[in-house]
């Protein structure tokens, strides 16, 4: 409130990393992943600017699929989100317009089903059930989510999400230990990893220069 009155602000404290919009894409790929697409978390995490922003037809695919998964009634399943938006043949068409619009939907639908392989696809890279894995697999499969969702550069962009990489890339530090190199987690311990180290690191807003300011210390 005060920075959008116009008082510069510098806050010392911050607020914990867990409670950005960052953090929050970060959780929902666990949630699309342990339940399977679920879809309530799948569109949250494609409403989300650090998930596929640069995916073609990316709103209207979106807002396409929200349409089929509410009128089917869909929770989730990667077999059934496929078979929803699986290619069709075309319908016969009687004018120019109706084609142009036919083909509109078509590109619309054809974005929505690459959206659906594509979280798919890299859902079935990950390590399932109660499988026992060294922390650096999962390390190696996060890292490379991230660049498969093209999650990393929007994150990047982001000082919450500059942040949360940083101490992303402090986990690795782990496997120096003796007791880090040695101990293996499965998907659920794992997540709730990411979950601790993203309530303990506090995110700090960056504050522009000024000669006064309000400082919440």
């Amino acid at each position: 409130l005060l920075t959008r009155a116009g008082a510069p602000v510098r806050d010392e404290t911050g607020w914990k990393l867990s409670t950005t919009r960052a953090a929050a894409a970060l959780m929902r790929w666990f949630d699309v992943l342990v339940r399977d697409g679920d879809t309530a978390a799948l569109l949250d995490l494609l409403k989300s600017p650090f998930c596929l922003p640069g995916a073609p037809q990316r709103g209207a695919a979106i807002a396409l699929m929200e349409r089929q998964i509410r009128r089917d009634a869909i929770t989730g399943g990667w077999a059934r989100l496929r078979h929803l938006f699986a290619e069709r043949e075309r319908t016969t068409v009687v004018d120019a317009e109706t084609m142009e619009a036919s083909d509109a939907m078509l590109e619309v639908r054809a974005a929505a089903r690459a959206l659906i392989a594509r979280l798919a696809d890299e859902a079935g890279q990950w390590p399932r059930g109660l499988a026992q894995q060294p922390l650096s697999v999962w390390l190696t499969r996060l890292d490379a989510t991230l660049d498969t969702l093209d999650m990393r550069t929007a994150l990047a962009a982001d000082d919450a999400g500059q942040q949360m990489l940083d101490a992303l890339a402090r986990l690795a530090d782990l496997n120096d230990d003796e007791a880090g190199s040695h101990a293996t987690l499965n998907q659920q311990e794992f997540r709730a990893m990411l979950s601790a180290l993203l309530e303990s690191v506090a995110y700090k807003e960056p504050s522009a220069p000024s000669q006064s300011r309000i400082t919440i210390l």
